[in-house]
């Protein structure tokens, strides 16, 4: 008699066993269904937001430069003299629409990178090649600071597989960076260095500096420090996040270092083309 109920005991603790195990089947069962109900309305939520960003990008452009060539026009005394107060006016629209452009567009790039949508065409460049084009491009930019720039080019052509317009891009960004935030009379020394399976790039400037505090988001989305709001209360903060993807892109990696004499220096590596 003790062994039936003793039977009769484990046949119902096993039955209760089996009961909550269906139990807890069908709750993961349920949580399944709400994470891919949920995935599927944040990824229609993603596409509807990038579609958005996309229009209002497009629709933006084409206002943008309608002001832009009418400003520069009327800066351009097409439309009668103007006294200096009212150039100087001219000129800080003409900026505030360059920097609503410059967002635009950062926001339109960030969202093609983030979706995969940036499908570009990979050849092989020398960096040597494109960093003399966008020293050109800012030559005088960095003339009117009175800013040296010196490019340590290497004898030798630099090889990196990567989209020409891209690279150019990085360049420009943190060139473009470096003379913003050096002040006048300062130095930017570019280099190129062939190592054993990678180019590295390096620009070097006597700015600003990055304070330390703002060193582990500095390639985050709209990251900016507060030194760097001070020089420019225009930027955008996605630049340098952009640059990081597009390098990440290529296999490559990018850091930064504070100088000790003050400034910063920025360093890329790529892998060597092996075409």
């Amino acid at each position: 008699m003790s062994n039936i109920l003793d039977l009769e005991k484990k046949i119902a603790e096993l039955e209760s066993i089996i009961e909550d195990m269906d139990k807890s089947a069908m709750l993961l069962v349920r949580r399944d269904l709400d994470l891919k109900r949920a995935n599927e309305k944040l990824s229609s939520l993603d596409k509807n937001k990038s579609e958005f960003v996309a229009i209002a990008a497009h629709q933006m452009r084409t206002p943008l430069s309608a002001i832009r060539w009418s400003q520069q026009m009327i800066l351009n005394d097409e439309f009668g003299p103007l006294n200096q107060d009212q150039k100087n006016i001219v000129k800080q629209t003409l900026q505030s629409v360059d920097s609503l452009v410059t967002l635009v567009t950062n926001l339109l790039i960030v969202d093609q990178l983030e979706v995969g949508k940036n499908e570009v065409i990979i050849s092989k460049i020398d960096v040597v090649v494109v960093i003399n084009q966008v020293i050109a491009n800012l030559y005088q930019l960095a003339t009117e600071k009175r800013i040296r720039l010196v490019f340590n080019e290497t004898n030798d052509q630099a090889f990196v597989d990567s989209n020409v317009d891209k690279m150019k891009d990085v360049i420009t960004n943190l060139l473009d960076n470096a003379i913003k935030y050096t002040p006048v009379d300062g130095n930017i020394t570019l280099s190129v260095t062939k190592e054993a399976y990678d180019i590295e790039i390096s620009i070097s400037d006597t700015g600003i500096g990055i304070p330390k505090e703002y060193a582990s988001n500095l390639f985050s989305r709209f990251s900016r420090a507060e030194n760097a709001k001070k020089v420019d209360p225009n930027g955008s903060g996605l630049g340098l996040y952009i640059v990081k993807k597009i390098i990440e892109s290529n296999n490559g990696t990018i850091r930064f270092e504070n100088n000790d004499a003050g400034g910063s220096t920025f360093i890329i590596k790529l892998p060597k083309s092996e075409k």
